[in-house]
């Protein structure tokens, strides 16, 4: 997995659209539904691609709306896609937080 997260880190915008075309979020989505070992790995790949230097604002942004989307259409699990959906927006409205800090000082 650390291998993908620096993939998406160090990859451009390209990078990560053929990543989201070959349905990388909807396979890590099941791996995560299907085995214990692999808890969190959706959130681990939007951290990468918050994490993306290539990237704008608006482009992450809507990266993490595709990301969303297509969790809510691979998983039918309605307690799952809420826990990952939950952790996702948590994870969003804290950096932004963050940034309005460093903004401040």
């Amino acid at each position: 997995m650390q291998c993908l997260e620096d993939l998406v880190v160090l990859g451009g915008k390209a990078c990560i659209e053929r990543m989201l075309a070959l349905n990388v979020v909807e396979k890590l989505a099941i791996l995560e539904k299907d085995n214990s070992q692999f808890n969190g790995v959706v959130m681990k790949f939007v951290k990468g691609v918050d994490k993306c230097k290539y990237l704008s604002g608006a482009e992450r942004q809507v990266s993490k709306q595709q990301i969303v989307r297509k969790v809510k259409t691979t998983l039918k699990d309605a307690n799952l896609v809420a826990r990952i959906i939950g952790g996702l927006e948590c994870n969003s409205s804290s950096e932004g937080s963050s940034r309005s800090n460093r903004r401040k000082k």
